[in-house]
């Protein structure tokens, strides 16, 4: 996904929300049932898991700023996309949460 280096935080969730709908839309057309699960993980690991700490981090659009400028759309769009991944400290909504706890205790 070359989006990472141009869009903001918020373009770049549409535009994966909108390419994970494309892949679940093309397994239905043309592929069978069971390669969906799969296919799926591997888009979410190409569009969110290896990207998720540079977005979450950019700086006038990551996380913090959505949370600075109460954008409760892109935060919920944030929320809906990263809880599709695999919990952890690096990935999934963990590093998210670690971002509000500190944006609550700096306001």
């Amino acid at each position: 996904a070359s989006w990472i280096g141009t869009d903001s935080c918020p373009e770049y969730m549409k535009k994966a929300e909108n390419r994970l709908q494309q892949e679940v839309d093309r397994v239905a057309a043309y592929l069978h049932s069971s390669t969906e699960e799969k296919l799926l993980k591997e888009c979410e690991t190409q569009l969110l898991a290896n990207h998720q700490t540079v977005l979450l981090d950019k700086e006038e659009t990551g996380c913090r700023a959505l949370l600075r400028e109460e954008k409760t759309e892109d935060l919920k769009r944030m929320h809906k996309l990263f809880l599709r991944l695999p919990n952890s400290t690096t990935c999934g909504l963990q590093p998210i949460s670690q971002i509000v706890r500190e944006h609550i205790v700096d306001v």
